[in-house]
C-alpha cells in the first residue's frame, strides 16, 4: 500500500510551500518532493513532528518523528547539523 501525506506550509513573512511525502510500503524510503519559496538566500532545514496537530503548537505535534529511533540530533556549538536520515 501507497502511504502518502502533504504539508502546507505558512511562515512569517513571505514564506510559504507545499511538501509531499510518499512511501511505497513498509520497508521502503519515504520520497519528499515539493517547493517552498521566500526563503532568505543560503541552507535551510527542517524536521518533521510525529503528528499533524499544530492546533496548540509543538505541544500538540508531539516529539519529532523518529520511526527509526536514531539518536536525538543537536546543533551544539559548531552551527546547523546535516544528516541523511534513514526515515
Amino acid at each position: 500500500m501507497v502511504l502518502k501525506a502533504v504539508c502546507v506550509l505558512k511562515g512569517t513573512g513571505e514564506v510559504t510551500g507545499t511538501v509531499f511525502f510518499e512511501q511505497e510500503g513498509d520497508k521502503a524510503p519515504v520520497k519528499l518532493t515539493g517547493e517552498i519559496s521566500g526563503l532568505a538566500p543560503g541552507e535551510h532545514g527542517f524536521h518533521v513532528h510525529a503528528f499533524g496537530d499544530n492546533t496548540n503548537g509543538c505541544v500538540s505535534a508531539g516529539p519529532h518523528f523518529n520511526p527509526q529511533e536514531d539518536p536525538p540530533m543537536t546543533s551544539g556549538t559548531s552551527g546547523p547539523w546535516q544528516r541523511d536520515c534513514r526515515s
